[in-house]
């Protein structure tokens, strides 16, 4: 909503602050409502997202939560502040580089493999997009669907283009409409490696079709080539 409102859009850094601490100190006093109504405890975070960021980062807990990193981490919470913090910055996620080329791969990438370690159960398995159909599909019976149209299925580090990747990403994130890792049934593997297998003997066929026409129109010419040879020593002449 907010990035969407001409109101917000290039707000100068003491509007930013602003904005930011009155959100703030609104989620502190909606966490310490719970807190009363409900008995419930909670944790706020907020952080800069990158190290050029000037908002200033705070947290808060209700009631006595502030305690917890101390008793069961030894430690007090502003020092998980920031190493979280420090973490964030490390994401080049600010608003200017969210989106960037490099970015969105490295995101798409990621939740790809991420799908497919949660789909097959192996968590040192990787993405194999050249032979995608019998490594991945084939070997562990599952697949990618509704790969958003216009892109070109192959590794998001191979898609050059801005809009395309970002499709791709977006496509990924909301898996409850779009592209997600889908598991086949026996059935369904059956049918896709008899596919496969009708792909490969065409493509054998086909290859062998080829060479033996390259092998006739070699033998051709090598005839023709001593038919001239002939003709020209009959004459008494020597064809170059």
């Amino acid at each position: 909503m907010v990035a969407q409102d001409p109101k917000m859009q290039d707000l100068i850094k003491d509007e930013k602050a602003t904005y930011m601490a009155a959100l703030s100190q609104h989620c502190e006093q909606k966490l310490d409502d719970l807190h009363i109504h409900t008995g419930t405890y909670g944790t706020l975070f907020v952080i800069r997202g990158h190290i050029n960021d000037t908002i200033q980062s705070t947290m808060h807990g209700t009631d006595n939560s502030k305690d917890f990193w101390g008793d069961v981490y030894d430690s007090p919470m502003a020092s998980f502040l920031q190493q979280y913090e420090q973490w964030a910055c490390t994401q080049n996620q600010n608003l200017n580089e969210r989106d960037s080329l490099e970015t969105v791969h490295k995101q798409a990438q990621k939740l790809i493999v991420r799908g497919l370690v949660a789909m097959t159960g192996k968590r040192d398995i990787t993405m194999n997009y050249n032979n995608y159909k019998t490594v991945i599909i084939e070997t562990y019976a599952v697949k990618l669907v509704e790969w958003p149209q216009g892109v070109k299925f192959t590794s998001p580090s191979n898609i050059r283009t801005v809009g395309k990747i970002r499709k791709l990403r977006n496509a990924l994130k909301d898996q409850t409409c779009y592209c997600q890792w889908a598991a086949l049934t026996p059935a369904e593997v059956k049918v896709h490696s008899t596919e496969l297998d009708a792909c490969h003997s065409a493509a054998m066929q086909e290859a062998h079709q080829c060479w033996n026409s390259l092998q006739v129109q070699g033998s051709t010419y090598h005839r023709t080539g001593k038919q001239r040879e002939q003709k020209a020593i009959k004459e008494g002449k020597k064809e170059y």
